[in-house]
């Protein structure tokens, strides 16, 4: 009977873990911003896919805008309605492109952190 359920919890625990997601290595960190222009640069490695930024970023579309240059790996952000949500939705975008630190002024900040850091 032992064997039985020590099978059974084997057989989804690996299941479970063949079927999660992968995380990836992204190395991502804000180049630039400005509160005054509202913009935010960032340099994420490896680059995404226009496609993923597309996907992710068109949720957003009321808050910011996003300009991707491929070959450099830059996103750059571009904020529509200057609200504080605007600022803490950019946290979503981060985190929904596997985003989860960021370096800033050779410091590692977490992706949650971002609003707080910004508003300094």
């Amino acid at each position: 009977m032992k064997l039985l359920y020590t099978t059974l919890f084997l057989a989804v625990f690996t299941s479970g873990n063949i079927f999660s997601q992968s995380e990836k290595n992204v190395k991502t960190e804000l180049i630039e911003y400005s509160l005054k222009k509202k913009e935010f640069t960032f340099i994420i490695e490896p680059s995404p896919s226009i496609e993923e930024i597309n996907n992710t970023s068109r949720y957003y579309t009321e808050y910011f805008s996003t300009t991707y240059n491929i070959d450099k790996g830059e996103v750059s952000i571009k904020i529509i309605k200057d609200e504080d949500v605007s600022y803490k939705i950019i946290t979503r975008f981060l985190i929904s492109n596997n985003i989860k630190n960021f370096n800033y002024k050779n410091e590692t900040y977490k992706s949650e952190d971002f609003y707080s850091i910004i508003k300094k």
